[in-house]
C-alpha cells in the first residue's frame, strides 16, 4: 500500500511540472506595453522595481515563485538531494538559456524568486514529513545496542 501511495505522489508532482510551459508562456508575454527590456539585470531585487513600474510583472513574479515550489518534493520523491549551490546554478542556467535563445533576459531577480519557490517547497515538504512522522509515533522505537553504535 505504501508503494502505491509513493507512486501516486510522484505522479501528482510530475503533473505539476507539466504546467511549466503554460506558466513560462504567460511570463514571456507581458500584459503591459510599459515593460522595459533589459538583456542583463544583475539586481537581485529587480522584481520589486519591475512591480512598481509595471503591474503585470507582479503576476510574473508570483508565477516565478510558484513555478519551483514542487521542485524539492519532486527531487525528494526521486531520492535526489542536490546541494543548494547546484540548485542555484541550475536556475542560473535557465536564465542564461532564456537569454541565449532570445526568449527573455538574464535576470538575477528571477533567480532569487526561483530559489524562494524552492525554499517554500522545502518548507512544505518538511511540514508534510513531520505530519507523516507524527502519524507513525505509535510504533515502537528502534533501540540500538552498544555494539551497533
Amino acid at each position: 500500500m505504501q508503494n502505491l501511495e509513493e507512486q501516486l505522489n510522484v505522479r501528482i508532482i510530475s503533473l505539476l511540472f507539466l504546467r511549466y510551459p503554460s506558466i513560462g508562456f504567460q511570463g514571456i508575454l507581458r500584459l503591459s506595453s510599459d515593460y522595459i527590456y533589459r538583456p542583463f539585470s544583475m539586481n537581485p531585487i529587480s522584481f520589486i522595481f519591475d512591480a512598481a513600474s509595471d503591474h503585470s510583472s507582479i503576476l510574473v513574479s508570483i508565477l516565478n515563485v510558484f513555478l519551483f515550489v514542487p521542485l524539492k518534493p519532486f527531487l525528494a520523491a526521486n531520492r535526489l538531494q542536490p546541494k543548494w549551490w547546484f540548485i542555484i546554478a541550475g536556475f542560473a542556467a535557465v536564465e542564461l538559456f532564456q537569454f541565449i535563445l532570445n526568449a527573455g533576459s538574464f535576470d538575477l531577480g528571477d533567480i532569487v524568486l526561483y530559489f524562494a519557490g524552492y525554499l517554500a517547497g522545502c518548507g512544505i515538504l518538511k511540514l508534510y514529513l513531520n505530519k507523516a512522522d507524527k502519524v507513525h509515533t505509535n510504533e515502537l522505537p528502534i533501540i540500538l545496542d552498544q555494539q551497533d553504535v
